[in-house]
């Protein structure tokens, strides 16, 4: 019997957080519990130099707190209460969960690090190599020079360049870092953009998508995406492949 073709990853966006507060080590366990194969979150910096998880730039919607990320110690955004009595997690929290989840498997789930402050970049590098993480992963950006001054710091790392919209020069900007795949708002992905994209040599991933109807359609894009980033990944996985019945995919 031919198998069907390739899935894209399904990342849990800020991990599970329909289920669980976002960013938080419990919405990043929940999402893998729900079978995703792995999850996107954002990385910032505290005031004193610690990378964090959060996704806004201020703590005020997603914690009992107040005031800027950047500008609270890492003592303070730790006594903050993200909901569920959940803490803002480290990088380096994140990276023990994952090892942890890792262990049984031949590799941890995979981690997609969105950069969102200028700088965090090799920052992360650092903490990645201190940590000795050999987990698979993607370091993500909308700021096109952060992902260029963590390319400097490191040739082979995965990167990819987000983008709200297609641009006819996004494959280009892409290339000239070694950026190897773009991650594109969902709604701006169409069988063009998916054919440009692979004849510039580049894969593609979907953020935000939760709709059936919408995980539906980008699964059955060819070229198969790189990833798909949802805040449903149950449903992303309830999804047969492409070309095959339910009952098919469950006896493969």
């Amino acid at each position: 019997m031919q198998r069907p073709p390739a899935r894209p990853l399904i990342l849990g966006h800020r991990g599970a957080p329909v289920e669980a507060p976002e960013n938080t080590l419990a919405a990043f366990r929940r999402a893998i519990e729900l079978g995703a194969d792995g999850i996107e979150c954002d990385v910032q910096r505290s005031a004193d130099g610690e990378l964090v998880l959060i996704h806004d730039d201020t703590v005020d919607r997603t914690t009992d707190g107040s005031g800027a990320v950047g500008e609270l110690p890492r003592a303070t955004l730790a006594r903050l209460d993200a909901g569920g009595g959940e803490r803002i997690p480290t990088l380096a929290d994140l990276l023990a969960l994952f090892t942890e989840l890792g262990r049984g498997r031949s590799a941890p789930p995979f981690l997609n690090l969105e950069l969102k402050m200028p700088g965090v970049g090799p920052d992360t590098l650092r903490a990645l190599a201190a940590a000795d993480y050999r987990g698979p992963l993607a370091l993500s950006s909308f700021d096109y020079p952060t992902l260029e001054e963590t390319r400097r710091h490191d040739r082979g790392i995965e990167l990819w360049l987000l983008s709200a919209r297609w641009a006819d020069d996004l494959p280009g900007r892409a290339r000239a870092i070694g950026a190897t795949c773009l991650d594109l708002l969902h709604l701006a992905i169409t069988p063009e953009v998916v054919a440009r994209t692979a004849a510039a040599g580049l894969g593609l991933a979907a953020w935000t998508a939760d709709a059936p109807d919408d995980i539906r359609r980008l699964l059955a894009l060819r070229p198969p995406l790189r990833a798909l980033i949802t805040n449903r990944p149950e449903r992303a996985n309830a999804e047969p492949p492409p070309g095959t019945s339910a009952g098919t995919a469950n006896a493969e």
